[in-house]
């Protein structure tokens, strides 16, 4: 089915866009590093009153252009235009001046600080020279009840869930009278419930005349979004502007994004193998005691709300909870359940959902994260012939066309999820844990992960896979585990795997 949106050679302007100037309007911007053209040519108007969605894979040059437009780097070439007149940001302090704001991913949240005070956070107001408290207050509240958030604002940030942080970094921009608020992958820590209010809060600013750019992955919010207008970049360059004036699908988009059709194609079910993993009355610190077997060859969903306990079962079957209680067995051997170190040599790999903070040595590079357990010595001393060699092997396995001696901070998300997996790999485990796989992944890399745990399945391994994203849940698993507060309330299999079942058991709706 069709959306109401049309892809066209170039910008257009929006129906209802009168004869106004675009507010931001961008001229053959270019951005170069060494070696490296990260922007080429890029033209696009973004107007007023507009959800304007900029889309691509990671590596295709929205980060720069948000850097741009942020004020963080210059261009090298073309113009930014704010309502007609050309204008140049050598800082962030130039675009913010001028109205322009951006939430990152990484949310800028002082946790220390009151929800009060973060929002009004770089523009206190004051009282004769005197930092007013009431003042604060009173205009931060101010500015959240516009977003629809009534709480207390003289808690501290650090106490509230990632949604409301989301909610009090929005609220700063509204303090700030913003007229362009850039939003960068604002969903991606949300769980499903937590998404339709938030969207319904952009749509509301849209309303009220600002214009948003958004940026996400996730192409199914983009219709419930209700967004006017996409932008496509591949390679740092133009690919594809849509609107609302003509129909689009995401293949379209897809297809804009990386050159070629990509689909979650549904596994072929077949006969698994005997038990890999088995969980005998698991029980973490926090939570209720679970009995769980996966089977060679099976992949295992565990669905459910953001804090359901998901992560906390993984951490527990890793041995990285030790308040745990219970046995976890691989292929027939007890794993004491307080020790990553013994579940590695069983065979268990742990796959992170946060792979910058976690999953890897962002000081290394690719080798030296590839060979980070286990790195091959001779007399004691580090290999460095050998651990290039290991890495060239294991990477090109996974599909990652890298040197070893990149610098894996430069890797984009899906290269360094690629990049866990070589090194799971080297150490032929038995099982898989994955937390979320895909989270900050482009579309098309996404595929290619897919294709990675398809072989790791083929190998005989058991996956046991966190998802947030209900596609890849109804597309991937053989069985779905549903988690609520805590504990595992659901098992389910074949026919009963559904987007609707699965919801009902996470938030308690069934009857």
């Amino acid at each position: 089915m069709r959306t109401a949106f049309g892809v066209t050679s170039r910008p257009q302007p929006s129906p209802d866009a009168g004869d106004a100037p675009p507010v931001l309007s961008l001229r053959g911007l270019g951005r170069s590093f060494p070696g490296v053209r990260a922007l080429d040519g890029v033209t696009v108007d973004f107007l007023a009153g507009q959800i304007h969605a900029l889309l691509g894979e990671n590596g295709a040059g929205k980060s720069t252009l948000l850097k741009i437009l942020s004020g963080v780097q210059p261009q090298s070439e073309g113009q930014i235009l704010v309502d007609g007149v050309e204008r140049a940001f050598g800082a962030p302090r130039d675009a913010d001046a001028l109205g322009i704001t951006m939430v990152h991913q990484e949310l800028s949240i002082v946790p220390q600080l009151s929800i009060a005070k973060n929002v009004v956070l770089g523009r206190e107001p004051s009282r004769f020279g005197v930092m007013s408290i009431d003042i604060i207050e009173r205009e931060a509240a101010a500015a959240l009840a516009k977003l629809g958030w009534h709480g207390d604002v003289t808690r501290k940030a650090g106490d509230v869930g990632v949604a409301t942080q989301q909610l009090v970094e929005i609220a700063r921009a509204i303090y700030r009278d913003q007229r362009v608020i850039i939003l960068d992958e604002p969903t991606a820590s949300l769980g499903p419930h937590e998404v339709e209010p938030l969207l319904a809060v952009l749509r509301g600013l849209r309303d009220e005349g600002r214009c948003l750019i958004y940026v996400s992955h996730r192409l199914a919010e983009l219709e419930p979004l209700g967004v006017d207008a996409i932008t496509v970049l591949r390679d740092g360059q133009l690919t594809g502007t849509f609107n609302r004036s003509m129909g689009w699908t995401e293949a379209d988009l897809v297809r804009s994004m990386v050159g070629r059709s990509v689909e979650v194609q549904p596994r072929q079910p077949r006969e698994p193998g005997p038990a890999v993993l088995e969980l005998h009355r698991l029980q973490p610190s926090d939570g209720e005691p679970v009995d769980l077997a996966v089977r060679a060859g099976e992949l295992v969903c565990i669905a459910g709300m953001v804090g359901s306990g998901r992560t906390e079962l993984l951490q527990a079957v890793f041995g990285a909870d030790p308040g745990a209680a219970g046995t976890v067995t691989v292929a027939g051997r007890t794993v004491p359940p307080r020790s990553p170190r013994h579940a590695i040599r069983a065979g268990i790999a742990f796959l992170t959902e946060d792979r910058k903070g976690q999953g890897l040595a962002m000081n290394l590079d690719l080798a030296g994260n590839v060979t980070l357990i286990e790195p091959p010595r001779r007399a004691g001393v580090l290999n460095m012939k050998k651990r290039r060699a290991e890495t060239a092997d294991r990477v090109a396995e996974v599909g990652l066309r890298r040197k070893p001696d990149v610098a894996v901070k430069n890797l984009s998300g899906g290269n360094q999820q690629k990049a866990v997996i070589a090194r799971w790999r080297r150490t032929n485990s038995k099982v898989y844990l994955f937390d979320e796989p895909t989270r900050g992944v482009d579309v098309g890399a996404k595929d290619e992960i897919y294709r990675l745990m398809e072989s790791l399945l083929e190998s005989g391994a058991a996956l046991l896979v966190v998802s947030s994203e209900m596609p890849e849940v109804l597309a991937l698993a053989d069985r779905v585990l549903v988690m609520r507060g805590h504990a595992v309330v659901a098992e389910l299999s074949g026919q009963d795997v559904t987007e609707e079942q699965i919801l009902a058991h996470a938030t308690g709706s069934t009857t």
